[in-house]
Formats: structure tokens, sequence, C-alpha cells
């Protein structure tokens, strides 16, 4: 194909953002499946998560939340 230009947009996909506070992990506004584990693998929550909303009781520590859209490391004071 001769005279013309062709090209692919990469869009990014929205990343997440996670944080946590009194009993509650935000997830922007996300709602599906929340997997949360300990740094060294063990899982310590699997709950659902309603328009970024979940409740969850996490001890001090770092966690990794995992969802559909991807994971994120989030820490607990």
């Amino acid at each position: 194909a001769s005279g013309g230009e062709t090209s692919v947009s990469n869009p990014e996909a929205a990343a997440l953002k996670a944080f946590y506070t009194d009993g509650v992990l935000r997830t922007g506004d996300y709602t599906g499946k929340v997997r949360i584990y300990t740094i060294s693998g063990s899982m310590v929550a699997d709950v659902q998560s309603v328009f970024g909303y979940a409740g969850v009781q996490l001890q001090k520590g770092i966690y990794v939340v995992n969802t559909s859209l991807g994971n994120v490391k989030i820490a607990v004071y």
C-alpha cells in the first residue's frame, strides 16, 4: 500500500490505584474480585470490591492487591 500511512495507537490501561484506611480498601471505582496477599505470597483476603470499596481488616505491613486490572502494592501503617 503506497501513498498512505497506517498506525496503531497503544492506549494505556488505567492504572490500578489502591489504599487502605479504617478497615476499607479503596480501589478507585473498581468493582470485582480483590485478593490481598502478604509480601511473602500468603493470601490474607478474598473479597468483593463494589465501586472501589472493600471492607477488610489488615494488620500493619506491606501487601499486594490483585484485581482483574492488575496488581499494586500497598503499605498499611
